[in-house]
């Protein structure tokens, strides 16, 4: 059963994030000016919610508008010959700290939650 739902999710997922994204860059399909920051509160209110519910499929589907918004951050910046370079070395580090910490953050998290929210969710580990 588990598989299923882990499969569920990571096919859910992008259904939900690309929307979003959509949205915020205003159906253009770009990230530039006030969109970026938008990409990067998404990116935050995701992985406070793949947090609380216990799930990366979130953070897995939001991590390619992530890469791409902070290239385009740092292109503008005037490190275009980087840019790529530079955006996929800092997620990669924020994934890699994501899941070392992974359990510790849970751990914090789940307490600062209404007891009704902390009820659904699965117990820390």
């Amino acid at each position: 059963m588990s598989d299923r739902a882990f499969w569920l999710h990571m096919l859910a997922a992008p259904l939900i994030v690309h929307p979003i994204v959509r949205l915020i860059s205003s159906g253009t399909g770009q990230i530039v000016g006030t969109a970026a920051p938008a990409v990067f509160i998404l990116f935050a209110v995701l992985a406070l919610v793949a947090l609380t519910i216990d799930r990366r499929a979130l953070l897995v589907s939001s991590l390619i508008y992530l890469i791409v918004t902070l290239a385009s951050v740092f292109k503008n910046s005037g490190h275009a010959d980087i840019s790529s370079g530079i955006a996929i070395l800092v997620v990669g580090g924020l994934v890699l700290l994501l899941s070392v910490a992974w359990k510790p953050l849970r751990r914090t998290l789940l307490p600062l939650l209404p007891q009704s929210l902390q009820n659904l969710v699965p117990l820390a580990a």
